[in-house]
């Protein structure tokens, strides 16, 4: 798992949690999924997603859990598409946790650098 991979994967995961958050009080991430992903989560949802983003067709989704924590997650590949000669991924990320009372979901495009790997472009929707 690259560090870029895992560091895009939590930005993508951010922004899903505090996407209505612009030009508000940021206090409600606080109870996103997002907010109770421990390092163990993190860890076992970037590895997930190092490999779904390689390896996925168009309308794949594949999702993961920690037992111990009660988090989950799961990524749907939406579409490929290509961008200033980049191979693109168009990815719905979900992401759940036992004490968040809710599931966060956001449309994001990772793009493939051939000297970084993938990183996160922009929100979709």
């Amino acid at each position: 798992m690259s560090r870029v991979t895992a560091w895009m994967c939590a930005a993508a995961v951010f922004l899903i949690a505090g996407q209505a958050a612009w030009g508000a009080q940021l206090g409600f991430i606080r109870y996103t999924p997002a907010f109770y992903f421990t390092d163990a989560d993190w860890e076992m949802a970037t590895a997930d997603f190092d490999e779904f983003l390689s390896s996925q067709e168009d309308g794949a989704e594949i999702g993961g859990s920690n037992p111990d924590t009660g988090s989950a997650w799961r990524f749907q590949a939406l579409g490929a598409v290509e961008e200033d000669g980049q191979r693109c991924r168009q990815v719905a990320i979900t992401l759940q946790a036992r004490k968040a009372e809710s599931e966060a979901t956001g449309t994001y495009l990772f793009c493939r650098d051939p000297e970084a790997g993938w990183r996160m472009v922009r929100g979709i929707r």
